[in-house]
């Protein structure tokens, strides 16, 4: 059984992982518009908050097959680079303690 944390505010994400390791975060297009800012830019908010083996569970908003694939690719990509990019800075940090 995994334990998801259900928001998108990101303060709450923050101090709920100060208090238990989830296994991540489920959000939805409900939960994204009661925060301020563009939503895409609020799940990369929350994937660099959240650690790397985390998962991130998000909704699509598009009823047709093919844009609902076409943005979950968007997502998928844009999601993937804040990963990576955390992913190599940590990294970076670690090898510089460890020199």
């Amino acid at each position: 059984m995994k334990i998801l944390i259900d928001t998108a505010d990101i303060n709450v994400i923050k101090k709920l992982y100060t208090i238990f390791h989830f296994d991540g975060v489920t959000t939805n297009p409900k939960l994204l518009a009661r925060i301020d800012g563009d939503p895409m830019e609020i799940l990369k908010e929350i994937r660099r908050a959240i650690p790397n083996e985390a998962e991130l569970h998000v909704q699509v908003v598009s009823s047709e097959k093919e844009a609902m694939l076409q943005e979950a690719e968007y997502i998928l990509e844009q999601i993937i680079k804040v990963r990576q990019a955390k992913m190599e800075m940590q990294q970076f940090v670690n090898y510089h303690h460890e020199v």
